[in-house]
């Protein structure tokens, strides 16, 4: 017996509609996209869409290609993270295209966006060590050299927050790591241990940083948290899974719903001002922390 398939192309002639929604960001290697590549996934599925993603490697080409595709019919609308884009960029590239633009880029008047309170969450990541008697506090896995706006934030809140509770800012304190991911970050704490041990909890740049830091003390079998106390930032699945469990700047409402939301919003005729939406956080603890 003949199976009838959907036909997606002639569904579009009918429709002027794919039912199919852009998910872009740089790199799927990293946890967070991908568990939120899932995320958004789940959700558009619920309103009868599938998701296609991309991977724009970071590049100006990569990242231009997304509209491209949306402008062939591919897509409806897109979610987008660009690291090294603003709102006015991303405005300028979309055209007529359906955005929502993930994270801490500066936004627009033009664009939907969507981003987490990076300044208050590590105030209060830093409050919460403090409030462990912790008084060296380090911050680690920003780049080298240029910050993205999330490092940027992300550190320059954690120099508040220290301020904040009259501790020192120590330069040596602050380490940035050469490249994304749990090695680097491993390989930039263990040189910092090796010549400056003097401190007693690491705030991370993310949960990949947090992950390199646990096996640079590992290693060198420095107790955490009795002697070191450690907190991640995205909470990924395997944060939960690790030896001690790890505590981490969590988001406390579901970023990929709300991103969805405002996306079918546009592609069903919504033409109001943009809205800038800000996901609330909360620090979901573990055994890094006592």
């Amino acid at each position: 017996m003949r199976e009838n398939k959907p036909n997606n192309g002639a569904r579009v002639l009918a429709t002027g509609r794919a039912h199919v929604l852009g998910f872009a960001f740089a790199d799927l290697r990293r946890p967070y996209f991908a568990e939120l590549a899932h995320e958004f996934s789940q959700a558009a599925s619920k309103h009868g869409c599938r998701v296609f993603i991309t991977e724009t490697e970071g590049t100006a080409k990569g990242e231009e290609e997304v509209f491209a595709d949306a402008r062939s019919g591919l897509v409806d609308g897109v979610i987008l993270h660009f690291e090294n884009r603003n709102g006015a960029e991303v405005a300028a590239l979309r055209g007529t295209t359906p955005t929502v633009f993930l994270g801490e880029a500066e936004p627009s008047a033009e664009v939907d966006h969507v981003s987490m309170d990076n300044v208050p969450a590590a105030v209060d990541a830093v409050n919460h060590l403090y409030s462990l008697g912790r008084r060296h506090i380090a911050f680690l896995g920003h780049e080298q050299g240029i910050l993205t706006r999330t490092s940027a934030l992300r550190l320059e809140s954690y120099r508040q927050a220290l301020t904040a509770h009259e501790l020192p800012l120590d330069p040596r304190l602050e380490i940035s790591r050469s490249e994304p991911g749990s090695i680097s970050a491993e390989t930039a704490l263990g040189a910092v241990l090796d010549r400056e041990p003097a401190m007693d909890a690491i705030l991370c740049r993310d949960d990949l940083a947090a992950i390199g830091t646990l096996r640079a003390l590992r290693t060198r079998n420095i107790p955490v948290p009795e002697s070191i106390a450690v907190i991640g930032w995205d909470s990924i699945g395997l944060a939960s899974s690790l030896t001690p469990t790890l505590t981490s700047v969590a988001e406390a409402e579901n970023l990929a719903a709300t991103a969805l939301e405002l996306l079918l919003e546009r592609i069903n005729g919504h033409e109001g001002p943009a809205r800038h939406t800000t996901i609330r956080h909360h620090i979901n603890k573990g055994e890094s922390t006592p």
